[in-house]
């Protein structure tokens, strides 16, 4: 189907095929609409269930990226508050209302998270088919331009030989006619 709904036949398979990466990067998440996506709950998530751990507690409270958020202040906020409901859908008012922690989720988020998205852009291909044998017209007209290009030699000059050699036997036919006709 094109895009007015009309019902067209496939198009044979190219011959040739071009593939030619291209790459563009853009940071993730964007800053102004993370807080209203649905990354923003699986963020949160993902550092509730650090926080839920003692030992993975301490270690997240101790590093640098946490900018002085204790585990205790996330657990709190995203109980008192429920930012996301239970099937990761988003409470906005909530998230909005809360600016620290819609602010720390975006940094968790910038510092440990990334998407990949890998689109083909031309789904074509290659066929390529090797012949090993060469077709006898081929052959001869490569030998004989072979044997020309090297001794100089040609149909013509066949048919030359085959001339000097009829006029030579002939001439030597005649020659001896002639002394049987004076013996």
């Amino acid at each position: 189907m094109d895009t007015n709904n009309h019902l067209l036949k496939c198009l044979p398979r190219c011959e040739r095929q071009s593939e030619i990466p291209t790459f563009t990067v853009s940071a993730f998440p964007p800053q102004a609409l993370f807080s209203q996506n649905a990354n923003f709950c699986f963020a949160l998530l993902k550092v509730t269930r650090i926080c839920n751990n003692t030992i993975k507690a301490k270690i997240f409270e101790s590093s640098h990226e946490n900018a002085g958020i204790t585990c205790n202040e996330i657990l709190k906020e995203s109980r008192l508050f429920q930012l996301c409901e239970k099937n990761n859908k988003l409470k906005p008012d909530m998230i909005q209302s809360n600016s620290t922690i819609s602010q720390y989720m975006y940094s968790y988020a910038k510092n440990n998270f990334a998407i990949l998205r890998v689109f083909i852009k031309d789904p074509y291909y290659t066929r390529i088919k090797c012949d090993e044998q060469i077709p006898l017209i081929s052959f001869l007209g490569n030998a004989g331009g072979l044997v020309g290009l090297c001794l100089g030699f040609s149909v013509v000059s066949i048919f030359e030989i085959f001339y000097h050699f009829i006029n030579f036997c002939s001439a030597n036919m005649f020659k001896k006619r002639i002394v049987n006709a004076f013996k």
